[in-house]
């Protein structure tokens, strides 16, 4: 028997593992374990599936890696994970966008537990891998 996961977060990459790397993380340190995580990958090299099939929470099964191939483009790949997705709620976090607090999603699972919500927003700040570009 499936249990439905509370949350489904989905994280459509290509050609960042850095940030990849950092939302997986980040859900690591969740207090919840009711958390499914789908990551579709659109990268021409394979530097995120090596990341991701060599992390802890892959390797406890906890991680779903889709390689797309070919490539299915930005919005095709949003739309394959959100269909995907099977939790109670759905967080489509982009590679590139990484929560600034480490408690991120204890904080987001206790905000929806009390009282219940049906809808929620998350401040993203983009990180700037190139510096000093004009």
């Amino acid at each position: 028997m499936n249990i439905k996961p509370w949350i489904s977060i989905l994280i459509p990459s290509y050609e960042y593992p850095e940030g990849v790397f950092r939302i997986l993380n980040l859900i690591e340190l969740a207090e919840n374990s009711d958390i499914e995580c789908v990551i579709a990958d659109d990268s021409e090299s394979n530097s995120i599936e090596l990341l991701v099939r060599s992390h802890p929470l892959y390797l406890e099964g906890k991680v779903i890696y889709i390689k797309n191939q070919p490539a299915i483009g930005a919005v095709r790949n949003w739309n394959s994970l959100l269909n995907r997705a099977s939790g109670d709620y759905i967080l489509l976090m982009h590679h590139d966008e990484c929560p600034e607090h480490p408690d991120f999603f204890n904080q987001l699972i206790e905000y929806h537990a009390s009282p219940p919500l049906g809808f929620s927003l998350y401040r993203a700040l983009q990180i700037d891998v190139i510096p000093n570009r004009t």
